[in-house]
């Protein structure tokens, strides 16, 4: 069996959403002016670095939230809990970056983002959306990461869903095509 390759943007993709305000208490409910939050197994399942093998469906892989496209083939998922940020990723086997599928959705719960241009502010701790491109993918207005010459193998674009509600969505290089369709699909409860 092959080794899942971790992809080397999300690291530092990780840091560039770790926001100030907390996402909540685990397990928080989730309602239309609340911030989905991880339930208390998905919290022991991030420290505990479990991965998901079949991956996670549109249901059930973050609390409160819907992704209604998922493309095919993934082998395995991981929920990520930091104290900022609810995250999952999608993974395939593939070792090679030009192959390597990967998908995460993030949400990003801060009550001072309120419009996009709000994501531009330094408050990312690698301001990775200080240089984006305001677009239209999936139906949505998003910011668009501006990719450096170093990691040209994602796109992630962002939204604020609601006060204080962001979505980001990353797809690595294979997946790029199929953006529009998972930004598109998702519902935030």
């Amino acid at each position: 069996m092959k080794k899942i390759v971790v992809f080397t943007v999300l690291p530092m993709l990780s840091a560039a959403f770790v926001v100030a305000g907390a996402a909540g208490p685990a397990g928080a409910t989730v309602g239309k002016d609340s911030c989905p939050t991880p339930t208390k197994a998905d919290v022991a399942r991030a420290a505990a670095d479990t991965l998901d093998k079949p991956a996670r469906g549109s249901d059930d892989a973050l609390n409160g939230v819907r992704v209604k496209y998922i493309p095919k083939g993934f082998i395995a998922g991981q929920v990520v809990v930091e104290p900022k940020e609810y995250a999952y990723q999608w993974m395939s086997d593939e070792d090679t970056p030009d192959k390597y599928r990967n998908l995460w959705v993030r949400i990003i719960c801060d009550p001072s983002l309120v419009k996009l241009a709000d994501l531009r502010k330094p408050s990312f701790d690698s301001g990775e959306f200080v240089k984006s491109k305001k677009g239209k993918v999936g139906g949505r207005t998003v910011l668009v990461q501006v990719p450096n010459k170093e990691f040209r193998a994602s796109r992630d674009v962002a939204w604020v869903e609601r006060r204080g509600v962001v979505v980001s969505v990353t797809v690595s290089q294979p997946l790029f095509a199929d953006l529009g369709k998972v930004v598109k699909g998702i519902q935030v409860k």
